[in-house]
């Protein structure tokens, strides 16, 4: 049963708020031999400050690696690099009540749920991640494939696109959301839909079912 979520601009208790203007929260790449424009597209995605045209320049033109990993990294935090998610899953947006995680950084209390920008328009999103695809982004890399983030977040156009390019399917994207720490149980809006979410994975690949019912 869902609670009530927190006022606009609060942040449940152990949730982070990631600020390119602040030095509190860093990205973090595996090494520091990725190139200028793999950190440039990687930035730019989070920050949600770019468009399908400037994802195909630096992939096509420039040479950014569009299956880099990245995490995030709060001050007092150590390693982090469990979390790693690809561009593709920090493309998706979150929740928009900020109740139910879909990325995550690293803090001095641990593992914690990070809230990003948003992107401007749902269209905007789809075409980052159609072009992101297009131009050869994995969608089965990172500690959260993107179609897990998209159930995640209750994301319903970024699940249709990624099912819609047939991405890999596995248990683990029917996991409940809420049964992770600092989250709030779906409200019964959020169960509608993820239940609607589960059914049409159910359809796609029954074999699902078999592999939850032999993990229990």
């Amino acid at each position: 049963m869902g609670g009530q979520a927190p006022a606009a601009g609060v942040l449940l208790p152990g949730w982070v708020r990631w600020d390119p203007a602040s030095s509190f929260v860093t990205t973090q790449f595996p090494d520091d031999s990725i190139s200028d424009s793999t950190r440039l597209l990687a930035l730019s995605i989070v920050c949600r400050t770019i468009t399908p045209e400037q994802v195909y320049q630096l992939i096509q033109h420039l040479g950014a690696d569009p299956n880099v990993v990245l995490w995030m990294r709060a001050e007092g935090g150590t390693g982090g690099e469990v979390t790693a998610c690809s561009l593709l899953s920090w493309a998706i947006d979150g929740d928009i009540d900020n109740t139910i995680p879909s990325a995550w950084a690293r803090t001095s209390y641990g593992i914690s749920p990070i809230v990003l920008p948003r992107w401007s328009s749902v269209e905007l999103q789809n075409a980052v991640l159609q072009r992101l695809i297009i131009n050869g982004a994995d969608p089965s890399r990172g500690f959260m494939p993107p179609l897990r983030i998209a159930i995640q977040a209750g994301n319903e156009a970024a699940f249709r696109l990624l099912l819609d390019h047939n991405v890999p399917l596995d248990m683990e994207m029917l996991t409940l959301p809420g049964s992770y720490d600092n989250a709030m149980m779906p409200g019964p809006d959020q169960e509608r839909q993820l239940l609607s979410m589960y059914r049409r994975l159910l359809q796609r690949d029954s074999s699902l079912a078999t592999q939850v019912d032999g993990a229990l």
